[in-house]
């Protein structure tokens, strides 16, 4: 399994003139995550909490300031840099903006080809053969004329096929996903989601799945870590904590996705979380729980202790009110109760 433990992340923001750090943003806090053959772990929450530097962490192109990505077993921070390139070819990434992340001077064909150049894989003409393979499995046309075309020649759904082609010609067994299909219309996200499912029941792989949008995380996600200002709050089973979030930032999140699935149905509520404003800023974090100032279940000690990650109700989560959240939402048996303070 590809396993990050208590990774940490910060950049500086501002130094005095004798270059003493005045300013900085921890990017990322105590993250730990785990990715298993054959599923998929979501990394969800709003912009700029640190998604995309974790994922970075984890691709190894940043070096994290304190923690440790394991591959089976093999520590990957800090590894050479020849042995690193070896072991890339089992991470492969795939990038939100498909007009950025393919070389527009480059013909696809020509692309494909350098890839597995770089990691030494077959000859040209087996090259060539397996480029069309891939192409013709993401659901692009796979003759001479398509691989001599360039970027620009192609849709942006057809483009992230192609960015999702460059990460699989290399045959790996993890693939980070950082916004995958954000910039694709509704239509064109369905067929995408639709291949990844397809591809990780035919090839056991494990996805890295990072998004802002709850609502398209359902349809793929086995587990789910949500992540709020470079901290993990809640972490556990896709549908559990579809049906019953324990964190009222989860629970903020999934209140804002519009016609829930039925099989994942969290509305039953005798009241919704809306999160108001923006977040605080992350080189000025509050005391305490960083989400208290926009939580409805605040109370002092929210303010005094930031609030461990622990395993409550079969996941883990952050809160020191994850009973109170849970129980405003559903009774014992459950049915509706009113929402009382907490």
């Amino acid at each position: 399994m590809l396993e990050a433990t208590s990774l940490d992340k910060s950049f500086v923001v501002e130094r005095d003139a004798l270059g003493r750090v005045r300013r900085s943003l921890h990017a990322v806090d105590d993250v730990s995550l785990r990715v298993e053959p054959g599923r998929t772990l979501a990394l969800v929450g709003e912009s700029g909490c640190g998604k995309s530097t974790t994922a970075e962490l984890i691709l190894q192109l940043q070096a994290p300031d304190a923690g440790s990505v394991v591959l089976d077993g093999q520590e990957l921070t800090g590894m050479p840099s020849k042995l690193l390139r070896a072991t890339r070819r089992r991470i492969q990434p795939v990038f939100q903006d498909p007009y950025s992340s393919l070389d527009p001077s480059q013909t696809i064909g020509s692309g494909l080809n350098e890839l597995l150049a770089i990691h030494g894989i077959g000859s040209s003409r087996e090259r060539v053969e397996r480029a069309q393979r891939v192409l013709e499995r993401v659901g692009l046309p796979s003759d001479p004329r398509a691989l001599s075309r360039y970027p620009g020649e192609f849709s942006g759904g057809q483009r992230q096929r192609v960015a999702i082609a460059r990460a699989l010609i290399v045959e790996p067994d993890y693939v980070v996903l950082d916004e995958a299909v954000s910039a694709l219309d509704v239509s064109t996200q369905a067929l995408v989601l639709q291949l990844l499912i397809d591809l990780q029941r035919e090839r056991e792989l494990g996805y890295l799945f990072i998004s802002h949008d709850l609502g398209v995380v359902r349809h793929l996600a086995h587990d789910v870590a949500v992540m709020y200002l470079g901290q993990i709050v809640e972490h556990g089973p896709a549908e559990q904590i579809y049906k019953r979030p324990s964190h009222p930032y989860t629970r903020a999140l999934l209140d804002a996705v519009p016609d829930p699935d039925p099989d994942f149905q969290h509305a039953r509520r005798t009241r919704r979380i809306v999160v108001s404003g923006d977040p605080p800023d992350p080189t000025q974090r509050p005391a305490g729980c960083s989400f208290r100032l926009r939580c409805p279940f605040a109370h002092e000690v929210c303010a005094q202790e930031d609030p461990s990650l622990s395993e409550f109700d079969g996941r883990l989560v952050a809160c020191h009110f994850a009973s109170d959240v849970l129980s405003s939402d559903f009774s014992a048996d459950g049915e509706v109760v009113e929402a009382g303070p907490a």
